[in-house]
């Protein structure tokens, strides 16, 4: 390849990669995925050029393009927490809570020190409380879903102290359960 050696960069994925990087910082976001794409056809088991595939994806407006190439990342690269947190935001973006719930937990489990995903996973737990209880469909166990958010908001304060809204939220989970 002609490309080999640009930037001290040796593989062609990496560079392609690197150039979409590049369009995806200056918010180019057709151009990003066009480069990202070339990076994960040269390099199939390139998880990271599918989660950028998945996050460029997203912010021009393909969200169901979106969730293929974050699952495409994740298929590759299980323990993927950035993966995983990209693609609960997607679903809790289209209000399918449960799997939201799902991918927050897992990169809360795989970075347990994240205090973002641990706040946002808080956050769909009482979403997923709040759609039951517009519907009527409160039962004593769905308790557990404000005692899970309540959990989530306190460890995302205890890892980052002041964490924006996380104890306002607390108080008010708190009053609720009560």
């Amino acid at each position: 390849f002609a490309y080999r050696g640009v930037l001290g960069i040796k593989e062609p994925s990496a560079i392609f990669f690197a150039i979409g990087k590049y369009y995806f910082a200056h918010g180019e976001y057709v151009n990003a995925i066009k480069y990202f794409k070339k990076a994960a056809e040269l390099k199939p088991d390139f998880a990271e050029a599918y989660n950028n595939l998945g996050v460029s994806s997203y912010y021009s407006g393909n969200k169901d393009g979106a969730i293929q190439f974050l699952r495409q990342a994740i298929e590759i690269k299980k323990d993927y927490a950035k993966a995983h947190y990209n693609i609960a935001l997607i679903y809790f973006g289209i209000k399918d809570l449960d799997n939201a719930i799902f991918h927050f937990s897992y990169a809360a489990q795989l970075e347990p020190n994240n205090a973002n995903a641990h706040f946002d996973l808080a956050v769909a737990y009482v979403d997923r409380f709040r759609e039951k209880e517009s519907d009527g469909n409160i039962i004593s166990s769905d308790l557990g879903d404000l005692k899970e958010g309540l959990r989530h908001y306190l460890k995302a304060d205890e890892l980052k102290p002041g964490f924006p809204n996380a104890l306002s939220n607390v108080r008010i989970v708190e009053s609720v359960i009560n």
